[in-house]
């Protein structure tokens, strides 16, 4: 009896933890020229100061040259606060990084999949051939772009039995199990 027991709790053990959804960053490996389009805004940038809480990464930049977008010449860059969760970990203050990013009112949007980089001479070379030269920055505040709107999801969530199916299966293939050996042990 204490098998059975034992065997329906890890059955439930396992229903539970398998329906948890993923949470770690998985990005797909994209080329500069790929992250060049997505982009709203392209510009390379000195980070002048961080500020990391549990919620959100605030980095204010000094932009030095822009190569896509209305970029101003002083902004806010953001992005989720770490690495797990797509965010720019590894950014500090004092450095120079090249930024992909996407407008969000007077802040860009940045994440460690978008291609944000630290400058180098072969990034810069890289993103020069591909959009050209640059320019300066803006003054003031940058144009946001048109907002897209797409149609929310209205379909009805799952269901708690469509949910709980693949626990249930779980659950008789173990309990099958302990009969087939029970009978074996018998035989």
């Amino acid at each position: 009896m204490r098998r059975f027991v034992l065997a329906l709790l890890l059955s439930g053990i396992a229903v539970v933890l398998n329906q948890l959804p993923a949470h770690a960053c998985d990005c797909v490996t994209a080329s500069m020229q790929k992250h060049a389009q997505q982009a709203q805004a392209v510009f390379t940038a000195k980070v002048t100061r961080v500020e990391r809480t549990s919620q959100l990464a605030s980095y204010a930049v000094t932009v030095e040259t822009v190569y896509k977008g209305s970029v101003r010449s002083q902004l806010t860059v953001q992005s989720e606060p770490s690495g797990a969760a797509c965010g720019l970990e590894n950014v500090v203050a004092d450095r120079r990084y090249l930024f992909f990013g996407t407008f969000n009112g007077v802040v860009v949007q940045a994440h460690s999949c978008g291609g944000t980089t630290p400058v180098t001479e072969a990034a810069t070379a890289q993103i020069v051939r591909i959009l050209g030269e640059g320019s300066s920055p803006v003054g003031g505040t940058p144009t946001p772009p048109a907002p897209v709107y797409a149609q929310a999801d209205t379909s009805a969530p799952a269901s708690f039995s469509r949910l709980a199916a693949p626990g249930g299966a779980l659950v008789i293939i173990g309990l099958l199990g302990l009969v087939l050996l029970r009978r074996t042990k018998t035989a």
